[in-house]
């Protein structure tokens, strides 16, 4: 297993204008400047990650890019004295520039250049790319105001690409055919899984950019407004001295202000917040670096608050909640904090958005559709579906189930327990109709974890998905975990706490709403016993190979779904297995006589305490 971290610096702190010019580590702190103690506490996941190498890149980039890229591509980084070699020699499916002020290797004298002097180096790197027919590509992911600095550099690449829709439009002004790619994280370094905690954080509005916050005057007004909610100051780009703060004229944002956090701790602070605050330099002026910062936040599965006025840009608005004031803020804050659901529902449609469009390998897909290059970084592997039942009555409900599912790339294995399989109508229809839908028999005599062994060794997805034939599912249930699989490689996922419903009501229930983010979990299986009984049987999910080597057991109870995973402990390596939050999945009740657990409705009221909530925030 490898511990994610964000890169070999990742402890640093990045000091400097961009947040990329100067590394200083904790320990050199107080020697260097004054320090600010950090009052954050944070606890770091371990997760077993996917690297590629899908080309080669002459690469020169800020860190944020590089490290973005090195999961999925070799990157061989240009300096002065080795970029006419890398080009000539090494033979690099493309070269990729970015308009940094400081790049990886901080070997470029870049923040002390004129636009002539640039150019002239650009214009040299490109010329030495397309005589080893090379071809080039940069990518401006500043904002319209360096335009200027950087134009003439880029008009001697082959491709020129704009992160930002004011610089794009300023480009074409100046007859530069620039397209558009939008900024990109990490899942690699930004994902919200945490490792399990027994309390749960204290609400938090946090904001990062305290250095922002005491050079902009618009900044400490919305701040100000906000102050009494929670605020957390923090400052990932720069470092903020004590010396700063002591004489920082408004005295009570400067006691909000926490500390200086590298990018290993900040990816963790915005787990435990309820909400991450975004606030523009100036009315509809987004800084692109804190544009980036607020992608970062929604992967971690963080609602974002965009407070601007005047906001203009279409890519916040994908994944953030645009405020017009303050008091827009305020209301929306008050809503996430004093219901969970609300922070998980917001906060997991921007993780969906942008783990489903604006990760490093969707922008390296792009490069490669522009290039020609077949080989892409975002999978689409197949998920097998299997649906053991007892009852053929359920089967329309089952094969509809199916159908919702908006995963592209899936198939369908209804396993029928017992019947005569002739009278499962329906689903023999569908599977002479789509080859993709079928259907299996078993005898009576088999168990519940028989039932899923045999569906299991018939299915041949890359994942199999175990789907009840009377539960609720979600239209985007298989996609939203195989954003895990495709990103990870976690062996088994699941559900721990589920919302109850009864046939024909359009209300839920739930045993306990107030702690919903509890229920993302990392956990690592080796040679130790484990509580699983958080896992919910009709939820889980696996890798194909993983779940074919452990098999299930034969028992014929409820949660005999989930029993595989005690063997799993002592007959496989190591690995991952993760509990994914519990939206987009409900339990579906009727009459005792129809399902095994015979609890009744009235019971199970009173054990929920009556917390309704409507199906529709569910299912999202």
């Amino acid at each position: 297993m490898i511990i994610r971290k964000s890169s070999s610096r990742a402890r640093a702190l990045r000091l400097g204008g961009s947040g990329d010019s100067v590394e200083v580590f904790p320990e050199l702190l107080d020697t260097v400047l004054y320090g600010i103690p950090q009052k954050l506490t944070y606890s770091l996941s371990a997760l077993p990650v996917k690297r590629r190498s899908l080309a080669r890149i002459a690469l020169l980039a800020s860190p944020r890019v590089r490290d973005g890229l090195a999961w999925h591509t070799m990157c061989h980084e240009l300096t002065p004295s080795n970029w006419d070699a890398v080009i000539r020699l090494m033979r690099p499916d493309y070269m990729l520039v970015e308009s940094c002020l400081y790049d990886s290797r901080r070997s470029w004298n870049l923040a002390a250049f004129d636009a002539e002097s640039y150019a002239q180096k650009m214009k040299a790197l490109a010329d030495a790319a397309r005589k080893a027919n090379v071809p080039s590509i940069f990518w401006y992911t500043l904002d319209v105001s360096m335009v200027d600095i950087f134009a003439e550099g880029m008009r001697a690449f082959d491709f020129v690409a704009c992160a930002d829709e004011v610089a794009l439009e300023r480009l074409k002004q100046l007859g530069i055919s620039a397209r558009s790619l939008l900024w990109a994280f990490s899942p690699e370094q930004f994902n919200p899984l945490t490792n399990f905690k027994l309390t749960v954080p204290p609400p938090m509005l946090l904001f990062d950019g305290a250095t922002r916050m005491m050079r902009f005057s618009h900044i400490q007004n919305v701040l100000n407004a906000v102050s009494d909610l929670d605020l957390t100051i923090v400052d990932s780009g720069m470092l903020t001295s004590t010396y700063n703060i002591e004489r920082c004229p408004n005295k009570d944002l400067a006691s909000k202000i926490k500390g200086n956090i590298s990018q290993t701790c900040i990816q963790e602070i915005y787990k435990q917040a309820t909400a991450y605050l975004s606030i523009p330099d100036f009315p509809g002026r987004m800084t692109p670096a804190y544009v980036w910062r607020s992608l970062e936040a929604a992967a971690c599965r963080v609602p974002v608050l965009h407070c601007d006025k005047e906001a203009s840009s279409s890519f916040l608005s994908e994944f953030s909640e645009i405020c017009a004031s303050p008091e827009q803020v305020r209301e929306l804050y008050h809503s996430l904090k004093t219901v969970p659901l609300e922070q998980e529902r917001r906060g997991h449609m921007a993780w969906r958005t942008v783990h489903s469009r604006h990760t490093f390998a969707h922008r390296i897909d792009t490069l490669h559709q522009w290039l020609g290059i077949e080989k892409k970084a975002v999978e689409t592997p197949r998920a097998t579906i299997v649906t053991p039942s007892m009852r053929l009555e359920n089967q329309k409900h089952a094969l509809a189930q199916y159908r919702a599912q908006t995963w592209p790339n899936k198939d369908f294995f209804f396993v029928l327990n017992g019947d005569d399989v002739s009278q499962a109508d329906v689903l023999l229809q569908e599977a002479q109709r789509d080859p993709d839908v079928h259907v299996a028999h078993v005898p009576r005599e088999f168990s519940t974890g028989m039932v899923m062994n045999a569906g299991l060794n018939m299915a041949d997805g890359d994942y199999v998905f175990k789907m009840d034939d009377d539960d609720m599912y979600g239209e985007n249930y298989v996609a939203d975990r195989m954003i895990y699989f495709r990103e990870f490689d976690i062996k088994v996922m699941g559900t721990a706490r589920s919302f109850f419903a009864f046939k024909g009501e359009d209300i839920a229930y739930s045993f306990d709403k107030m702690k919903l983010r509890q229920d993302k979990i990392v956990n690592s299986l080796g040679n130790v016993e484990y509580s699983l009984s958080s896992f919910s049987g009709a939820t889980v999910a696996m890798q194909r190979e993983y779940g074919r080597l452990v098999g299930y057991q034969e028992q014929a109870y409820a949660y005999a779904d989930v029993s595989f995973l005690y063997k799993g402990i002592f007959f496989t390596p190591g690995c991952a297995s993760l509990n994914m939050d519990i939206l987009n999945f409900c339990v579906q009740r009727g009459n005792a006589a129809e399902h095994t657990w015979t609890i009744s409705k009235k019971e199970l009221l009173h054990m929920s305490l009556g917390n309704s909530i409507p199906l529709e925030k569910i299912f999202i």
